[in-house]
């Protein structure tokens, strides 16, 4: 009832007075209440105490002055005091206090906290106002427990979280040393930014990885197929290991060499490479066709395992086929020499020598531009001479230091002078001309024979001591070409290294550079690269330039930029994204870790 009569009071915004003297707060309520016109008046006498003891509740142990207002902003009531250097501040200034909550203002030089708040129901606002000194004292005294635990509570809370951050960095820390292989400094790194280069070059590396085994597997088949072609291949069981580990395939019946030759043509680098590209689109039926450059030679070999006819029109169509694509690729002035047929794999290099032989005989003969090398072709010009096949037979079998393929051509000569040469004086004559070939031989390769053998060879009295003197002479020159070429051979390849390690730093080096500097044809460059290293040229050089910027920034200070242009890189920033896709770790992180 206190409640509501208070209420209806402060509605009719009638006056209070306030008998402080007595401690005696009167209310008076007219009647009616809403009637027009008043009959009586109740008043209510409430005591002083009472009425400021429901704020002294609310205040707890806080000093201020409060100030209740009605709608009007008319004061309702204050427990200020009188004096006004008592006052936290005027009735004026309360009045003119706006928002709610908690204020914090200046007043009157004064420093107050200001709380108010607005009661819908009743009309009233009500502000509590106390010196800011005294608000953070009280507030502090009552909160300085609690400030205690939880600062104890955060402390406890650190150090769980560094002792976990710890024993969580020791296997992080570990992880690292295993995957760099290596103690570092890690100070200012983040670890798992290291982690995850790391990762992200582990993936790099394993797509690298995989491009390198295919190339490999292309870099093995080449070398074997060179190897098969020049008779060095051991036996049947290493054919068949190769064939495990690589798309080769001899699983047909017949087996023979066609062999492309070059001539009046400007650019014979380009032009192999060309036949090399274009030989993808060439296919037969029931046939394996492998090419393989013969940088020696200057010449691209096919090696061809079929089924079917070994007749010489199959050897035609085989070959006349292969001519038919390079030439609609715009590969003109080639000349195809075809050796003969033979069952076993291992006998390649026999007819790789005859194709090479029909070249030497198509060379003369440039109307023709496919050849086929015949063991029975007879001249038709003179008695009793021997084969013109088997003479470039003979030749190119001691140009390649085949020993056999050269001593079975000269039999088959001297078994045929045998057999037509009723006259020794047209034998001799023969007999010179395979001197004379010879001689110009040896003229051409620088080699040297002892002058009593070929003094014999000169006075010979039978065709079987002839034999005898020219077999010598084979065997002396076949070992001598096959040690010149692997001294040219290794030559060649230290030449090409160390020209490469000299000069990789420039910034114009660049294959077309090395092959025009040491006058080796590109191809030639990049199959002693994939022997010699398993890379290409490209892949060599930037592996170099790789490990001497590692060695820069390890051992010297200088200038991330100065290292990278030193090595031969104008553009910076894309040698720093190669780096880190190779290394997982930024130039600068590198250094960091390994200085």
């Amino acid at each position: 009832m206190g409640s509501s009569l208070l209420f209806a009071m402060f509605l009719s915004q009638n006056f209070l007075d306030i008998t402080q003297d007595k401690g005696i707060i009167a209310y008076i309520f007219p009647l009616p209440h809403l009637g027009s016109q008043v009959h009586s008046n109740i008043v209510f006498l409430i005591k002083e105490d009472y009425f400021f003891n429901i704020f002294e509740d609310a205040m707890g142990s806080f000093n201020g002055d409060i100030y209740i207002f009605n709608r009007n902003l008319n004061l309702v009531y204050s427990n200020a005091a009188s004096e006004e250097q008592y006052k936290s501040l005027t009735v004026d200034n309360a009045r003119r206090i706006k928002g709610t909550g908690l204020l914090h203002q200046k007043i009157n030089n004064k420093k107050l906290i200001l709380m108010r708040s607005i009661s819908e129901e009743l009309g009233l606002t009500y502000i509590v106002a106390m010196d800011e000194k005294e608000f953070y004292s009280k507030n502090f005294d009552t909160k300085y427990p609690f400030f205690l635990l939880g600062g104890a509570l955060m402390l406890l809370c650190i150090f769980f979280a560094l002792m976990m951050a710890y024993y969580n960095y020791r296997p992080i820390k570990s992880l690292i040393y295993d995957i760099t292989g290596q103690k570092a400094n890690f100070d200012n790194v983040n670890e798992l930014e290291i982690i995850k280069n790391f990762y992200n070059k582990t993936v790099n590396e394993k797509m690298l990885l995989s491009v390198q085994l295919d190339q490999q597997n292309r870099i093995v088949k080449n070398q074997f197929l060179y190897k098969l072609i020049s008779g060095k291949c051991s036996s049947i069981n290493e054919l068949e290991y190769i064939e495990s580990y690589t798309d080769l395939k001899f699983d047909k019946s017949n087996n023979l060499v066609i062999v492309i030759s070059l001539f009046n043509s400007q650019n014979k680098e380009l032009q192999m490479e060309q036949i090399i590209s274009a030989s993808d689109n060439i296919g037969f039926p029931n046939a394996h066709i492998y090419v393989t450059e013969m940088l020696l030679e200057e010449s691209i070999s096919y090696v061809c395992n079929y089924d079917g006819s070994q007749d010489d029109t199959t050897r035609y169509e085989i070959a006349n086929k292969i001519w038919s694509v390079l030439t609609s690729q715009g590969i003109n002035n080639i000349m195809v020499g075809v050796g003969s047929i033979y069952d076993s794999p291992m006998e390649i290099y026999l007819s790789y020598i005859e194709a090479n032989a029909a070249l030497q005989t198509a060379l003369q003969n440039e109307e023709h531009y496919i050849f086929l090398y015949k063991k029975d072709t007879m001249s038709d010009y003179v008695d009793y001479c021997f084969s013109t096949m088997d003479k470039s037979l003979l030749i190119e079998g001691m140009q390649h230091g085949n020993e056999q393929v050269a001593l079975s051509a000269l039999d088959t000569i001297v078994q045929q002078m045998q057999r037509h040469c009723s006259s020794f004086t047209i034998m001799q004559l023969q007999c010179f001309d395979i001197l004379n070939m010879i001689i110009k031989l040896l003229s051409q390769e620088g080699i040297t024979i002892d002058s009593d053998i070929m003094d014999k060879c000169a006075t010979f009295n039978s065709l079987i001591e002839f034999k005898e003197q020219v077999s010598t002479i084979i065997d002396v020159v076949c070992n001598e070409i096959k040690s010149k070429r692997e001294l040219h051979n290794t030559m060649i390849k230290s030449k090409v290294l160390a020209f490469i390690k000299d000069n990789y730093c420039r910034s114009d080096f660049s294959l077309e550079f090395v092959s025009s500097t040491l006058g080796i044809t590109k191809s030639r460059i990049n199959a002693i690269l994939k022997e010699e290293t398993l890379c290409s040229f490209v892949q060599f050089v930037t592996m170099l330039r790789m490990e001497e910027v590692k060695r820069q920034l390890r051992e010297t200070d200088k200038k991330i930029q100065d290292i990278v242009k030193d090595v031969g890189y104008i553009d910076v920033s894309n040698f720093s994204r190669k780096f880190k896709n190779s290394e997982g770790l930024t130039l600068g992180q590198y250094r960091q870790l390994y200085s």
